[in-house]
């Protein structure tokens, strides 16, 4: 494995991930192609000819329209003219008002059809257009199955990214895409999808980790439960690195026997045996001095516990002291090795120095833990997916090859 290629990925608080729906997936390639995404919900209530616009009528506005049709309101009680909007009208003006100011740029969106599914960041405020929208076909294509037009007017830009075969994709994100609405909440799930493209990420508080099981065999019981324990094992290493600067072998019987408290060994694991299957798990930082460096020390561990990559492989990369101008402090926030490339360069080399360092220590545990029996055996993997597109710009995803190039954060 290129360990160089390797990305670890932050994912803000404050960013949200929606799903909108292409009209039953039929418009999603429309989506993809004119980076974009649209609802019909003013079609038939708003009458719009000018080109693109950015003045969306307001809510108030938006709903005295929807009350004026018939099927989506109902007469007041007790009065002969008075108008309220009924369960479909008021269907439709949460769902016009959640696309058109609660989706902010950065946030995630995703889409799918039967086949596919695709994610993006929004990157523009919500408009009007009614230029209609279509794709491009061959003129096979066109004649064996030519594509609808699609002419939604309320859009918004999107920048696509990632697009995955929706036959691969893990249950647990096969259910988030279940449901009726055009337009879903997703935060609850944001794990979720950023398991599904990313092997590395962090918020202020964790760092979450992809495997993948990629064998098509029977999952053996001893293979799973000493992944498992390896990546409880990595916590405990990391933990003596920062106080120690080496790692203690005894720590594996010790952990083994349940010598050291589930409190102290607090990583977590969400699983969905199969084969294929997955296996996301969440590892707390707070815990450490400096979370930042600890994130990255832990994904070198992880690498070399789960049998991604040899302790050695890590004498290649750079660990020499990096000057740096600014003032680094055990407090920096996570985020602060994505916004400042100094500081990452410097935590990166501390990582690998540790690593280095502990090589021989590491590579003896990794022995004894048969982390590379565990890795063919079920034949682990990690996300690669090329995501540059939904992070090289303004509003993208922050991300780092986390031991790649200084000069090259991507």
């Amino acid at each position: 494995m290129n360990i160089d290629k390797l990305k670890l990925a932050y994912r803000d608080k404050n960013t949200n991930i929606w799903l909108v729906r292409a009209s039953g997936g039929k418009f999603v390639e429309h989506f993809r192609q004119n980076s974009l995404v649209s609802i019909g919900h003013l079609d038939d209530v708003y009458e719009h000819s000018s080109g693109k616009s950015e003045d969306l009528p307001v809510y108030d506005e938006v709903q005295r329209l929807i009350k004026r049709k018939a099927k989506y309101s109902k007469i007041v009680e007790g009065t002969k003219n008075v108008r309220k909007l009924n369960g479909s009208g008021t269907k439709k003006l949460h769902q016009f008002d959640t696309f058109a100011s609660k989706i902010k740029v950065g946030d995630l969106i995703v889409s799918a059809d039967g086949d596919a599914l695709i994610v993006g960041v929004c990157s523009s405020a919500a408009y009007l257009d009614s230029s209609p929208v279509l794709i491009d076909q061959s003129p096979e294509q066109k004649a064996l199955n030519p594509a609808p037009q699609l002419n939604h007017l309320v859009r918004r830009e999107v920048v696509w990214g990632p697009k995955f075969s929706r036959s691969k994709l893990p249950n647990a994100v096969k259910k988030t895409l279940q449901g009726q609405q055009t337009i879903i909440d997703l935060r609850k799930h944001w794990d979720k999808f950023y398991h599904l493209i990313y092997p590395f990420f962090v918020d202020e508080h964790f760092l979450y980790i992809s495997n993948k099981i990629t064998t098509r065999n029977d999952v053996n019981n001893l293979l799973v439960a000493g992944l498992l324990q390896n990546i409880s094992l990595m916590q405990q290493f990391a933990k003596e690195i920062e106080i120690n600067g080496v790692v203690d072998l005894n720590s594996i019987r010790k952990l083994l026997n349940f010598e050291i408290g589930l409190d102290v060994l607090s990583s977590t694991t969400k699983a969905e045996f199969g084969s294929p299957g997955d296996l996301w798990s969440r590892i707390p930082l707070n815990g450490f001095a400096d979370k930042a460096q600890a994130a990255i020390l832990c994904v070198a561990l992880t690498l070399i516990l789960a049998g991604h990559a040899q302790a050695s492989d890590f004498d290649t990369l750079p660990s020499n002291p990096v000057a740096v101008d600014e003032k680094i402090t055990p407090s920096d926030m996570v985020k602060d090795i994505f916004r400042a490339p100094k500081k990452k360069v410097k935590k990166q080399s501390e990582a690998v120095r540790s690593i280095s360092k502990n090589s021989k220590q590491l590579h003896k545990a990794s022995v004894k833990r048969n982390s590379d029996k565990i890795q063919s055996g079920l034949a682990l993997s990690l996300p690669l997916v090329d995501t540059r597109a939904i992070e090289d710009f303004q509003f993208g995803i922050p991300a780092i090859r986390v031991f790649g190039d200084p000069n090259n954060g991507k």
